[in-house]
């Protein structure tokens, strides 16, 4: 008599390999491999092949269907009925891994004869993937497992993912090559959270800023799609969250919660022979990811839940990491009561100017005052007065590059092509002060629809109308390349009217 089995697989992140300890690492280290346990470590996109392949793997995503494949021939050869699947991943292997997921549960797993090589199995994968899975069409002619048929229910015990990142195909920074590349080729990937998944997780880097870099969240189901689910947002950026850095602090209790989640629903055997999972510190350092050459690649803030205590979605170790002693504090997120108002100062040279504030839905009214500098030229934060002597050389391309990204965007399709060295918010003067609330939209494959943000117009007031809410940020409106010449700070006043 066979003995049911619990098959898992652990997919890696991009450029990750065993030997940089990620979450997804530290944890299958940690699964013991029995007669009803089986592990699988997957490495992450970006690690085989010559250097030109692992570019493009790890940039663009250009190997994810190969991943599919290779994670969905395994299943066939070693499932046998009554097993139930744990699929576990990180950045683009938690977006390999959830469609994985899609593809078994809109086709189903194929049972091999013992007489097809290998040659004849990845053809048979390679048509599900292609016919069925992305192309939808009805598939005749392959055998399926016992319970595993296109109409069955997957047994998908338990999915589990930090941080899914669903960007694939070429950042919109490089505007006209964005533009041209389409997503056509990816948009396929089905990421809804399938109703055949019992168990559900996700953790979501709360801080990460490479813009590139946007998580795949899941809309919250209702309440009788799957027996339970959790998303969870975590202290830290991507990799402080999904693990692979030196520093383990904040990465640890993601670990700790995945796998104390998964004692709670499927139970897994550990190695007796393996530390205990580690504590996990609040307050140890955080690396947003903007830094080198991802500081002008439309680098931006998540949407994300305000952090305070007991927000269902907030994990508890970002709240505690508001108690610590950093500089600056933490996500103070402040909430202004109606007709309550603040001051903040916001730096020239900041991208990204954090007003600590959160603004609930509702209506403010934003006035500004004050002068900041670049290239040594003083300018109100209503915007630059045209053509200033020690600026106009940058000013000047950058308006042309402006004329460049307009081009782009009529020949592409694309509304918000980047060209770098053009102005950040086009419809908005040099030096302007512009708003923004961290209230994207941004769907499942992580396309954009970027949410509210107003430039203070020439009067320096204006009215900001926050419909779902978010932590408020404040910038001036410059090219990406150009904040290094610029220097002082404004003041914006915001007031809730509403």
């Amino acid at each position: 008599m066979s003995v049911t089995r619990r098959l898992v697989v652990c997919c890696d992140g991009t450029w990750n390999t065993a030997t940089d300890h990620t979450n997804v690492r530290r944890l299958y280290d940690r699964l013991a491999t029995t007669d009803d346990q089986l592990p699988r470590y997957f490495e992450g996109l970006g690690t085989d092949g010559g250097p030109v392949r692992r570019a493009l793997d790890g940039a663009l995503g250009v190997g994810l269907p190969e991943a599919i494949r290779e994670i969905y021939r395994w299943l066939a050869e070693t499932f046998r009925p009554g097993d139930e699947l744990v699929l576990l991943g990180f950045s683009r292997g938690a977006f390999t891994v959830r469609s994985t997921v899609g593809m078994l549960a809109a086709c189903g797993l194929v049972a091999f004869t013992p007489d097809q090589d290998d040659a004849e199995r990845d053809a048979v994968v390679a048509r599900v993937f292609a016919e069925g899975y992305r192309a939808k069409q009805e598939l005749h002619g392959l055998a399926f497992h016992p319970g595993f048929a296109l109409d069955d229910r997957a047994p998908i015990a338990f999915l589990g993912v930090w941080d899914t990142v669903g960007a694939l195909g070429i950042p919109r920074t490089f505007g006209l090559l964005s533009g041209l590349a389409g997503r056509d080729l990816f948009e396929f990937h089905d990421l809804e959270l399938a109703p055949d998944v019992r168990h559900a997780r996700q953790a979501v880097a709360l801080d990460e800023r490479r813009g590139p870099y946007v998580p795949s969240v899941w809309s919250t189901p209702p309440p009788d799609r799957h027996t339970t689910f959790a998303q969870v947002w975590f202290p830290g950026g991507h990799g402080d969250v999904g693990g692979g850095k030196p520093e383990t602090g904040l990465s640890d209790g993601a670990l700790r919660w995945m796998a104390d989640e998964l004692d709670a629903t499927v139970v897994p055997r550990w190695r007796a022979d393996r530390p205990p999972r580690p504590e996990g510190d609040p307050c140890a350092p955080l690396d947003d990811g903007v830094d080198g050459a991802w500081a002008v690649l439309s680098p931006r803030p998540r949407t994300a839940p305000h952090v305070v205590e007991g927000a269902p979605d907030v994990s508890a170790s970002a709240v505690a990491r508001r108690h610590c002693d950093l500089t600056p504090p933490y996500r103070p997120g402040r909430v202004l009561a109606v007709g309550e108002s603040t001051s903040v100062a916001v730096a020239a040279d900041e991208p990204w100017v954090e007003t600590g504030l959160y603004l609930a839905p509702g209506r403010y009214a934003l006035a500004v005052s004050g002068r900041w500098r670049d290239h040594g030229a003083a300018s109100p934060g209503t915007g630059a007065s045209p053509w200033p002597v020690l600026s106009w050389p940058a000013y000047a391309v950058g308006t042309a590059l402006d004329g460049v990204r307009r081009l782009v965007e009529r020949v592409t399709g694309n509304p918000r092509s980047d060209i770098v060295g053009s102005r950040r918010v086009p419809e908005a003067a040099w030096l302007e002060l512009v708003a923004a609330v961290a209230d994207d939209v941004v769907d499942l494959d992580g396309t954009v629809r970027e949410g509210t943000t107003v430039p203070i117009g020439p009067t320096g007031r204006r009215e900001l109308t926050a419909p779902r809410g978010g932590y408020l940020y404040a910038f001036a409106n410059d090219a990406w390349t150009g904040y290094g010449s610029n220097a002082g700070a404004v003041t914006l006043e915001v007031v809730r009217v509403t």
